[in-house]
């Protein structure tokens, strides 16, 4: 990690950061609690697509929303998908916004890569 972090840093125009989320902070105008809250409703926005409200898999849902392992995956998920977005913005002549990064990350929901991390690697371990 210290050295993607050492990577990204210089890739930089902009003065260094100490970590993505930082640098997503400064150029969306983000407090901290903001950001965390993006994130949170990514995650529930994740879980109820697979498992909807006022259906028998309702109980799921409740059940995932509370369960730190699925909050500690799915943190890695949403910080990898992140760290691939920054690299693309820092390489290429588009600002990123906030509305872009919220539509950027809002494919967390529906990203097979992530749907088949979630079924082998979350799933697996419950």
């Amino acid at each position: 990690k210290t050295n993607q972090l050492t990577a990204i840093k210089s890739k930089s125009s902009s003065a260094p950061f100490a970590s993505n989320q930082q640098y997503i902070q400064k150029v969306a105008n983000l407090t901290e609690v903001e950001y965390n809250t993006i994130l949170f409703d990514m995650g529930m926005l994740f879980l109820e697509e697979r498992f909807p409200a006022k259906t028998v898999y309702e109980e799921y849902f409740l059940m995932h929303t509370r369960n730190k392992k699925f909050w500690n995956w799915f943190i890695m998920e949403y910080k990898a998908m992140e760290h691939k977005m920054i690299s693309q913005y820092r390489n290429s002549d588009i600002p990123l916004r906030l509305e872009s990064y919220i539509l950027r990350m809002n494919t967390i929901i529906v990203n097979r890569f992530v749907e088949r991390s979630f079924n082998h690697h979350y799933l697996r371990n419950v």
